[in-house]
């Protein structure tokens, strides 16, 4: 992450990585499953995430594999993703997804909930078993990708979460789903909407948010729902509509703090709580000017054996 004058921070992230990371912090167990580079930044990602409480036995690291990047940038106008470093112009390598056996693994930890953001052969093997053994499969797809793939997981999945800024890419994935399907848009600022099967949609504001950055807000209401889930598993109106308010609640305190894990790196769960137990929601005095990350997660300049933004060698 970096401003336009200096590098702010370096973290394990994306989608998945920030959900575990979130569940970990509302105390539950979590794990990753990911192909990543026997490199510096796969150091750090496994660090990071493992200093975090996640498990990270199933992050394998290839030397054939190069960890991807991205780097956030904080604006005025609000997050920018770049996947290009602007300092020394290098190009971030894209995801390489698991593969079968590392999923095969990973399922004989007897997961009871998954939660996927990419379709692949792995991803879905996985959904596929974790769902025979009656746990929760939640999918939530950045993009159509291989469509053939991305059909099959959004078949498989008992929760579909969409941004609604990705609903016309995915077009007509979403036109033929199941019809015992729990399906999330999420709108931003603008809160949310959700349905059971193909009820009718239910709409939820979001809650106030005095906002310092956004990102990461998606990914605590996915971790909301799914810790509460975890303690009531049956998918039921009442059931999904408190998961998504305890997620709302955490993604509008989040926006308060820099970076999609700031909070995580500020607050505990329990100084959490007493911020979202307070009557009027939130009091936002003395959370805002807090540091948003752990010194040990920054990296200095001057230890850097590369690009001061990027750490690429090349």
């Amino acid at each position: 992450m970096i401003t336009t004058t200096h590098v702010v921070g370096r973290n394990a992230g994306g989608t998945a990585g920030n959900v575990a990371a979130d569940l970990a912090w509302l105390g539950q167990r979590s794990g990753l499953l990911a192909r990543i580079g026997n490199d510096v930044a796969g150091e750090l990602l496994r660090n990071d995430l493992s200093g975090a409480g996640v498990d990270t036995s199933h992050v394998h690291c290839s030397a054939d594999v190069e960890t991807p990047m991205l780097i956030q940038r904080l604006t005025e106008s609000g997050p920018e993703y770049l996947f290009r470093c602007p300092v020394c112009n290098y190009k971030f390598a894209s995801h390489r997804p698991a593969t079968r056996e590392q999923a095969e693994e990973a399922a004989g930890s007897c997961p009871e909930v998954v939660f996927v953001d990419r379709a692949s052969k792995a991803s879905i093997d996985l959904m596929g078993k974790v769902k025979q053994r009656g746990g929760i499969v939640m999918f939530e797809p950045n993009g159509p990708g291989r469509r053939g793939l991305t059909a099959e997981a959004i078949a498989l999945a008992d929760i579909l979460k969409v941004s609604e800024e990705r609903v016309p890419a995915l077009g007509s994935l979403l036109s033929s789903t199941p019809g015992s399907q729990v399906q999330v848009r999420t709108r931003g600022a603008r809160g949310l909407e959700f349905r059971l099967g193909h009820g009718a949609w239910h709409s939820r504001r979001a809650h106030r948010a005095r906002v310092s950055d956004s990102a990461g807000a998606g990914d605590w209401v996915t971790a909301g729902l799914l810790a509460y889930l975890t303690d009531y598993p049956r998918l039921t109106h009442r059931n999904i509509s408190d998961g998504l308010d305890l997620g709302q609640a955490l993604a509008a305190l989040s926006c308060a703090f820099v970076g999609a894990r700031g909070m995580n790196n500020t607050l505990s769960w329990g100084e959490a709580q007493g911020l979202l137990d307070r009557p009027g929601f939130i009091s936002w005095q003395g959370a805002e000017r807090k540091s948003a990350y752990r010194s040990e997660v920054v990296t200095p300049a001057h230890q850097i054996d590369g690009c001061t933004a990027c750490g690429n060698r090349a």
